[in-house]
């Protein structure tokens, strides 16, 4: 049920769940002010039970400054007048409305999206699609342009900005392991980064919207919309993230940086040797009988943990048609992870990021590849600014299993 707020029409929606976000927040809502289309903008305020006193006192800064503007209120709703938008705030940085200590971005991403679909069915949203990214974002100006797609998921693409060097080699190993995919033609080649998904209200109620993690819930949520639409990765979008240390979430960009920075410097990166494996393996996928799928896998990786949930899989009545598809919607991108992390674990350690950017036959740079540190700064800036444009290249890409 909507809350009873004075709606007016909007051609689109923005959903940003916020946590510890007021020095960056302020800043994405300017920018939504300069796009040529005047969205909702839904953020939803949240903490947990056990946030530190530093982060509760932060999202009351946020709600503090937010409803200093004229609003209009419906319990823990506020519709909020900001400088030609309008902003929905929903409160969930008060008791009794704090999140449990398990609960995080999946829930409010996810309670975000539900209150989307409902105001497309309303007719208050015009278009069926849902701009999901974060607070800490700088956003372009054809941010809101419409996916060129019936349905499914948009990808935008991502530069961290401004970045010290440990969010530079972070971000290098998130666009490695991406091209490592796209070169071993994986079918699930595409970055899953919260920030970046544009997606259908179709698309999000036939998969029951986004996974309720505190952390992942970017990548289960692909992983899931994958299956039943397209993904396009957009080569002409592409959304700015200020880099900041963070504990929001057990794991991603914020911890990443921490992680870095506390081990030196040093960022270590799956062996290149592995997407090498990966392309022979997804070579037998697409092209082996379904009596002979096992044994020609097996030649590859004899130790693969899986087959027997894979044969399983393999039992099952299936059209001729779908005979493939079924190979690669097990092999999706939680199982190509778990895949690439046997491999890492048993066969192929990482190796440090400067012997695997050497290394891998996927990426040529064109730029000194050195053990990082801080007097070689303005390399890794480089590198990260060439594996940006490397990889923007091979954009322009649908998925779907």
């Amino acid at each position: 049920m909507l809350p009873d707020l004075p709606w007016k029409t909007y051609d689109r929606v923005i959903c940003i769940p916020s946590y510890d976000e007021y020095e960056y927040l302020p800043t994405v809502l300017d920018d939504v002010t300069t796009l040529p289309h005047k969205p909702l903008v839904m953020i939803h305020n949240n903490c947990r039970v056990n946030s530190p006193k530093n982060v509760l006192q932060n999202n009351q800064q946020l709600h503090t400054w937010l409803l200093s503007y004229q609003s209009t209120s419906d319990g823990h709703y506020h519709l909020i007048e900001y400088n030609g938008i309008d902003v929905l705030l929903i409160d969930y940085s008060h008791p009794p409305r704090l999140f449990a200590s398990t609960e995080g971005v999946g829930l409010a991403r996810h309670e975000l999206g539900e209150l989307a679909c409902l105001l497309v069915q309303q007719k208050i949203v015009t278009h069926p699609w849902m701009w999901c990214t974060d607070g800490d974002v700088r956003l372009p100006k054809n941010y809101l342009d419409l996916p060129n797609q019936q349905e499914g998921v948009e990808l935008m693409g991502y530069v961290h900005a401004p970045a010290p060097l440990e969010l530079s080699l972070y971000e290098i190993g998130l666009r490695y392991y991406t091209m490592g995919l796209q070169w071993a033609d994986s079918p699930v080649a595409f970055p899953t980064i919260g920030s970046c998904i544009v997606i259908h209200t179709r698309t999000f109620e036939k998969i029951y919207g986004f996974p309720k993690r505190q952390a992942a819930e970017d990548f289960y949520l692909l992983n899931k919309a994958v299956k039943v639409a397209p993904v396009h990765y957009s080569n002409t979008k592409t959304l700015t993230i200020r880099g900041r240390p963070s504990d929001r979430v057990p794991f991603g960009t914020g911890q990443g940086m921490n992680t870095i920075a506390e081990a030196n410097l040093q960022h270590f990166l799956y062996h290149p040797h592995i997407f090498t494996v990966l392309k022979e393996w997804i070579q037998v996928l697409r092209s082996a009988s379904d009596d002979t799928l096992i044994e020609e896998l097996a030649t590859i990786v004899p130790d693969y943990p899986y087959f027997k949930k894979l044969q399983k899989v393999m039992r099952q009545k299936c059209p001729e048609s779908q005979r493939i598809r079924r190979r690669f919607v097990f092999f999706d991108c939680f199982q190509t992870m778990r895949w690439v992390h046997h491999l890492r674990d048993n066969h192929w350690p990482s190796i440090p990021i400067e012997e695997a950017l050497r290394g891998a036959s996927f990426i040529d740079l064109q730029c000194p590849i050195e053990k990082p540190s801080i007097s070689n700064l303005a390399q890794w800036s480089e590198a990260q600014s060439a594996m940006y444009q490397h990889e923007k290249q091979c954009r322009a890409i649908t998925f779907q299993l």
